[in-house]
């Protein structure tokens, strides 16, 4: 069942009761067909429904919050090259950063960071974690009333209409999730995938209402009781770029890792590949993958993705 609550902008809210009883999902089914709200779009706004109180006060503006802190919980592997142009992107939006690191490899490059801007940082190295398991460990040391979700790789805008700093005309109402698109940069700055250049909206920023939870797995994305805000535009750009054995690493081991029994009496990656996968000389290997990976792309367009950010415009003219 999808309702539509409100417009906000350019954004339509919309509800999908999924919990609840039966009596109250029809009080609130025939309550907002009577105001005549009821709609049929697609759900932008997903919610799990408890109450009308809790659908009444979500609705409410609360100017304030807009100005409370934000945590970011960032995990990183092998993000040395990545990390500083993602922690320079988002440093003056949020308050702390609690990051959670695999193998330590960033944690000089992310030190680094905390010298040059005096921010404040937390960083845990654990090797023990996926993904999944990194965020809700993340998750379990933030009290902020925000949180945000920036990988060691992802790079938001800080100018032009898409800029990180117009969230906060959004973060007005309680027990909301804002969700957007995001572009993918692969191989380097200049390239993308054949077929998958722009991710649908995935959640990124939550209000902490209690409720935010790791989702069963294989999934890896945190979920929340509350309103789902789906924007149109998209703010961060996913850039994976990497050198040619990381990357070769990474991706070729991507459904293997999902399996830690695999890794038993391998150290890192680098070690799995040559114990388990039979490669010898990892150098040759990963260059000539790399040079194929490449050659499968296409070039990013500016004019049909969107502009890229501020900050990998500066680098690629400095570099």
């Amino acid at each position: 069942m999808v309702v539509q609550l409100w417009k906000l902008e350019e954004v339509d809210i919309n509800l999908v009761v999924s919990k609840g009883s039966i009596m109250l999902r029809k009080f609130a089914l025939s309550m907002l067909k009577r105001s005549g709200l009821l709609s049929r779009p697609n759900p932008f706004f997903v919610s799990n429904l408890y109450s009308i109180g809790y659908l009444l006060k979500s609705r409410k503006k609360y100017d304030e919050l807009r100005k409370d802190h934000v945590a970011c919980i960032m995990c990183t592997w092998d993000e040395k090259f990545m990390v500083p142009l993602a922690i320079k992107s988002s440093k003056n939006f949020v308050s702390r950063y609690i990051i959670v690191d695999k193998d330590g490899s960033t944690v000089p490059a992310i030190k680094k960071c905390n010298d040059r801007w005096g921010l404040d940082i937390e960083i845990y190295v654990k090797p023990n974690l996926d993904l999944r398991e990194s965020r809700a460990f993340a998750l379990s040391k933030i009290d902020e009333p925000w949180i945000m979700i920036q990988d060691g790789d992802e790079v938001f805008h800080t100018d032009g209409p898409n800029s990180i700093f117009t969230l906060r005309k959004y973060m007005c109402r309680r027990n909301i999730i804002l969700c957007a698109p995001l572009n993918i940069l692969q191989g380097d700055f200049y390239h993308t995938s054949q077929g998958g250049t722009r991710m649908s909206p995935h959640p990124f920023v939550y209000h902490n209402n209690g409720t935010i939870r790791p989702p069963p797995p294989p999934k890896d994305q945190l979920v929340m009781d509350g309103w789902k805000i789906r924007l149109p535009y998209v703010y961060k750009f996913n850039c994976r770029v990497k050198s040619p054995k990381s990357l070769f690493l990474r991706i070729k081991t991507r459904n293997l890792r999902r399996n830690k029994e695999e890794f038993e009496g391998c150290e890192n990656l680098e070690e799995y590949a040559i114990k388990k996968m039979g490669i010898t000389d990892l150098y040759e290997k990963s260059k000539q993958w790399y040079d194929a990976y490449l050659n499968n792309l296409r070039i990013y367009d500016e004019k049909k993705w969107g502009y890229y950010p501020k900050i990998l415009r500066e680098y690629m003219s400095s570099h």
